[in-house]
Protein backbone atom coordinates (compact mmCIF):
# COMPACT_ATOMS: atom_id res chain seq x y z
CA UNK A 1 0.00 0.00 0.00
CA UNK A 2 2.79 2.43 0.81
CA UNK A 3 4.39 1.96 -2.64
CA UNK A 4 1.08 2.76 -4.32
CA UNK A 5 0.68 6.00 -2.36
CA UNK A 6 4.16 7.13 -3.32
CA UNK A 7 3.58 6.50 -7.02
CA UNK A 8 0.26 8.39 -6.82
CA UNK A 9 2.00 11.33 -5.16
CA UNK A 10 4.65 11.34 -7.90
CA UNK A 11 1.98 11.21 -10.59
CA UNK A 12 0.12 14.13 -9.01
CA UNK A 13 3.27 16.27 -9.16
CA UNK A 14 3.41 15.64 -12.92
CA UNK A 15 -0.16 16.82 -13.61
CA UNK A 16 -0.30 20.24 -15.24
CA UNK A 17 -2.95 22.80 -16.08
CA UNK A 18 -3.92 24.12 -19.49
CA UNK A 19 -5.57 27.49 -18.83
CA UNK A 20 -8.09 28.61 -21.45
CA UNK A 21 -8.44 32.40 -21.47
CA UNK A 22 -11.67 32.32 -23.53
CA UNK A 23 -13.29 29.90 -21.07
CA UNK A 24 -12.29 32.11 -18.15
CA UNK A 25 -13.55 35.26 -19.83
CA UNK A 26 -16.85 33.64 -20.82
CA UNK A 27 -17.67 32.57 -17.26
CA UNK A 28 -16.55 35.92 -15.83
CA UNK A 29 -13.50 34.57 -14.03
CA UNK A 30 -10.78 37.05 -13.10
CA UNK A 31 -8.12 35.88 -15.57
CA UNK A 32 -5.22 37.14 -13.48
CA UNK A 33 -6.55 35.33 -10.42
CA UNK A 34 -7.06 32.13 -12.45
CA UNK A 35 -3.50 32.25 -13.76
CA UNK A 36 -2.11 32.90 -10.28
CA UNK A 37 -4.22 30.10 -8.83
CA UNK A 38 -2.79 27.68 -11.40
CA UNK A 39 0.66 28.33 -9.96
CA UNK A 40 3.50 26.00 -10.80
CA UNK A 41 1.08 23.58 -12.49
CA UNK A 42 0.43 26.08 -15.32
CA UNK A 43 1.88 24.39 -18.40
CA UNK A 44 0.02 25.94 -21.34
CA UNK A 45 -2.25 28.92 -22.02
CA UNK A 46 -4.87 28.68 -24.78
CA UNK A 47 -5.92 31.90 -26.51
CA UNK A 48 -9.02 32.59 -28.57
CA UNK A 49 -11.68 35.27 -28.57
CA UNK A 50 -15.23 35.11 -27.29
CA UNK A 51 -17.93 37.28 -25.86
CA UNK A 52 -19.87 36.56 -22.69
CA UNK A 53 -23.27 35.86 -24.24
CA UNK A 54 -22.28 33.16 -26.76
CA UNK A 55 -19.31 30.89 -26.10
CA UNK A 56 -16.86 30.71 -29.00
CA UNK A 57 -13.23 30.03 -29.91
CA UNK A 58 -13.09 32.87 -32.41
CA UNK A 59 -10.11 34.63 -33.99
CA UNK A 60 -8.65 37.50 -31.99
CA UNK A 61 -10.70 40.65 -32.54
CA UNK A 62 -14.10 39.01 -32.91
CA UNK A 63 -14.97 38.99 -29.22
CA UNK A 64 -14.13 41.02 -26.16
CA UNK A 65 -11.38 39.09 -24.39
CA UNK A 66 -8.99 41.71 -22.91
CA UNK A 67 -5.88 40.46 -24.72
CA UNK A 68 -3.80 43.60 -24.08
CA UNK A 69 -3.98 42.94 -20.34
CA UNK A 70 -2.79 39.33 -20.57
CA UNK A 71 0.99 39.63 -21.31
CA UNK A 72 1.61 41.51 -18.02
CA UNK A 73 -0.48 38.92 -16.19
CA UNK A 74 1.58 36.09 -17.67
CA UNK A 75 4.79 37.88 -16.69
CA UNK A 76 3.47 38.43 -13.18
CA UNK A 77 2.81 34.72 -12.64
CA UNK A 78 6.17 33.73 -14.17
CA UNK A 79 4.72 32.08 -17.25
CA UNK A 80 7.49 32.14 -19.88
CA UNK A 81 6.28 29.42 -22.24
CA UNK A 82 4.57 29.79 -25.59
CA UNK A 83 0.84 30.40 -25.69
CA UNK A 84 -1.34 28.45 -28.10
CA UNK A 85 -4.09 29.72 -30.36
CA UNK A 86 -7.22 27.59 -30.14
CA UNK A 87 -9.38 28.93 -32.94
CA UNK A 88 -12.36 27.20 -34.50
CA UNK A 89 -13.26 28.73 -37.85
CA UNK A 90 -14.01 27.95 -41.48
CA UNK A 91 -10.84 29.81 -42.48
CA UNK A 92 -8.57 28.53 -39.73
CA UNK A 93 -5.17 29.01 -41.37
CA UNK A 94 -5.81 32.65 -42.28
CA UNK A 95 -7.49 33.37 -38.94
CA UNK A 96 -4.60 31.89 -36.97
CA UNK A 97 -2.06 33.99 -38.88
CA UNK A 98 -4.16 37.13 -38.42
CA UNK A 99 -4.67 36.39 -34.71
CA UNK A 100 -0.94 35.81 -34.20
CA UNK A 101 -0.19 39.18 -35.82
CA UNK A 102 -2.78 40.92 -33.64
CA UNK A 103 -1.39 39.31 -30.50
CA UNK A 104 2.18 40.30 -31.44
CA UNK A 105 1.02 43.94 -31.64
CA UNK A 106 -0.40 43.56 -28.12
CA UNK A 107 2.89 42.36 -26.64
CA UNK A 108 2.67 38.58 -26.92
CA UNK A 109 6.09 37.11 -27.66
CA UNK A 110 7.48 33.63 -28.11
CA UNK A 111 9.92 32.77 -25.29
CA UNK A 112 12.98 33.19 -27.54
CA UNK A 113 11.79 36.69 -28.45
CA UNK A 114 11.10 37.80 -24.90
CA UNK A 115 13.25 40.64 -23.64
Amino acid sequence: MRLRLRSTATAMRNIGIVYDVANAHFIGEDIHYGLKRSGARLKLVHLSDTGRRLYRHDPVGRGDVPFAAIPPMLADVGYARRTMLEIISETGDADILDSAARLAKLGFRAPAEAT
